[in-house]
């Protein structure tokens, strides 16, 4: 079986939250899509106007086949350039040149070195496309057979990345996804701001958000075996700024403070976020400088409604651009922490990930708990770092409906954010603050 997707690489403002932008943005937009045997379909967003990172799905085993289209757009004269104050590195180069090749490189599957690698590596084929050019780049999603490798399991989801140009590529937007499911299952469209799929909803093999359902049922089956599924991409060292008025431009956001580690902290540089949104916190990474309050409860970083009681999947990959390692949770949940299993007695239970960097790709598979009078709530996703993480804006909400309504709306929910992890946060920022204000002094 084989799957195909058209995609175009292209240059975008990506507005990360309404008053923060990153203007020298890149991203990889979905075009079409085609099955074996059957005629392509337009799809995915027009031009100027992706909201978040590509994510692919495809069942394990099918042969995935991207058509990578350089669409980046040049006048005669123009090249691209580095973005001011970019995030440093501990070797750097004050005027690096930035490529405008561009290519798509997938962790995880098999495939021929010297053609879908999407790298220029010694004497192999030139593997990246120029400008007006279109390469292809063909996966085999089959697990590996062995005695150690989980065979019977999906590869689950997996990173895709520019190769062309690492230093500057990827923390302007060109990562994405795509996550390979069990070879029974079909994902089926979300539409915005509902829990589930509709039972008249089509399957789709794009997008962060579908309905899976197994064994060749449809949505329409209410005894389907379901499971809520979402992709979500942490991403750091990047250069936002401040949206100015019209076309406009303002400030950089600040980095974190430097300290005594020196060079090292060049790892914290540039903000960070989920799916090309953010939601920084408090006095000095907020440019509005607005705690989290129940006028505003909704969050710029994904906002993923789910039913009440569900079997929920949320694919976790790690998007970054910086060596330093990051953690996740999900507060008011556990699931199964199946990568270090006892020799003997019973699995752990865990609330969080640790040593999440580029690359990671991790499925954290947990059940909505229910609680007396199914209410709807809030539950929490963050990063466990609360310096600097959760200040720029690594966090979000998985908002869960009552058994009652298939939507959800935000003022009728409990609102309980980050509780004493966003305080605890905030206060560290607003205490390093008043010591710098003092050292001044």
């Amino acid at each position: 079986m084989e799957r195909r997707f058209r995609v175009k690489a292209e240059r975008q403002r990506l507005l990360y939250r309404s008053d923060i932008v990153d203007p020298y943005g890149l991203v990889y937009r979905l075009t079409g899509t085609k099955e074996l045997g059957g005629e392509w379909m337009p799809t995915g967003p027009s031009k100027g106007n992706v909201r978040e990172p590509l994510i692919l799905w495809c069942r394990e085993g099918e042969r995935v086949v991207v058509e990578l289209t350089n669409s980046i757009e040049l006048l005669p004269s123009e090249s691209l350039e580095p973005e001011p104050h970019a995030p440093e590195v501990p070797v750097e180069k004050a005027d690096r040149p930035v490529s405008s090749h561009v290519s798509m490189h997938a962790d995880l599957v098999r495939y021929q070195i010297r053609a879908a690698d999407g790298a220029n590596v010694g004497h192999n084929p030139v593997q990246t496309a120029q400008p007006g050019e279109t390469k292809l780049y063909e996966w085999d999603t089959s697990r590996p057979t062995s005695e150690d490798s989980n065979e019977g399991e999906a590869l689950g989801p997996l990173l895709l990345q520019d190769m062309a140009d690492f230093r500057n590529h990827r923390h302007h937007g060109l990562v994405g996804a795509l996550v390979v499911l069990p070879k029974d299952a079909t994902p089926f469209e979300v539409q915005p701001r509902r829990a589930r799929a509709r039972s008249t909803a089509k399957a789709v093999w794009h997008g962060s958000r579908v309905t899976v359902v197994r064994k060749g049922e449809a949505p329409s089956n209410p005894a389907a075996e379901r499971e809520e599924h979402m992709v979500l991409l942490m991403q750091d060292g990047l250069r936002l700024f401040m949206k100015g008025k019209g076309g406009n431009v303002g400030f950089p956001l600040p980095d974190p403070p430097n300290e005594e580690a020196g060079d090292a902290e060049k790892e914290d540089q540039g903000q960070k976020g989920f799916n090309y949104r953010t939601e920084p916190l408090g006095p000095v990474f907020d440019p509005q400088g607005n705690p989290y309050t129940r006028l505003r409860p909704d969050p710029a970083t994904p906002v993923w409604h789910v039913p009440s009681g569900a079997e929920v999947r949320l694919h976790l990959v790690g998007a970054c651009d910086k060596p330093r390692h990051h953690s996740f949770t999900i507060h008011g949940v556990t699931w199964r922490e199946d990568r270090f299993e006892p020799p003997t007695g019973p699995v752990p239970w865990v609330s969080s990930e640790s040593a999440v960097s580029c690359g990671t790709a991790r499925t954290l598979a947990f059940k909505i708990p229910v609680h007396p009078g199914h209410k709807a709530r809030d539950l929490a996703y963050r990063s466990g770092v609360l310096k600097w993480d959760v200040p720029q804006g690594l966090w979000g909400i998985i908002r869960v409906k009552s058994q009652a309504r298939d939507e959800v709306s935000a003022g009728a929910v409990t609102i309980s954010l980050l509780g004493a992890a966003a305080a605890s946060a905030v206060a560290a920022v607003s205490m390093f603050g008043q010591r710098r204000r003092r050292k001044r002094k």
